[in-house]
């Protein structure tokens, strides 16, 4: 398997980004270290990460989360400056 290129961005589109703790695809050290990367350079990020799920259910009971965020945006509301990161129990439980 390849490995995935988390090298830093130059981004100011804000990004949201989700990723399980116990994921076992994606291993949370890459996301983790892209969005130190990443916000190092200046990217706004907000960031969740979920205990509990793993990578298919993360799929799913993040999607109103992301729906939210989208919405959001798309109604003129900005989104958050800088860099958050935040480790939720559960993103199913509301911990967007």
């Amino acid at each position: 398997m390849a490995a995935l290129d988390f090298s830093p961005v130059d981004s100011t589109a804000p990004l949201f980004l989700y990723n399980a703790v116990h994921d076992e695809i994606v291993n949370i050290a890459g996301p983790d270290k892209a969005v130190a990367q990443w916000c190092a350079a200046g990217a706004p990020i907000t960031y969740t990460r979920d205990q509990l799920s793993e990578h298919v259910s993360l799929a799913i009971s993040a999607t109103p989360a992301v729906l939210r965020w989208i919405d959001d945006r798309l109604a003129g509301q900005a989104a958050p400056d800088g860099c958050s990161t935040r480790t939720v129990q559960s993103m199913s439980l509301g911990g967007a």
